[in-house]
């Protein structure tokens, strides 16, 4: 896979396909791992009630969908060391 490592697939299917008679698996991608953090961090910001107006990160309110890829890019790269 020559993807980009925050862009892999959180949930890959294998689909069998035949090319010229022969069977080949092949993999659908579906959502990618980053959008897949990056929906679990914003279901937690949301649940959250204390937050109002999105949470602020280095001093700067930023708006929920905004901190949640913050999250995910975050999650991802502690996840690659």
């Amino acid at each position: 896979m020559n993807r980009k490592t925050n862009d892999i697939s959180a949930f890959p299917c294998k689909d069998e396909n035949y090319v010229e008679g022969l069977k080949v698996n092949t993999y659908e991608q579906g959502m990618t791992l980053r959008d897949y953090f990056a929906a679990k961090a914003m279901q937690a910001m949301i649940s959250n009630s204390d937050l109002k107006n999105g949470p602020a990160v280095d001093g700067v309110s930023v708006t929920i969908e905004i901190a949640a890829y913050l999250v995910a890019d975050a999650m991802i790269k502690e996840r690659n060391k």
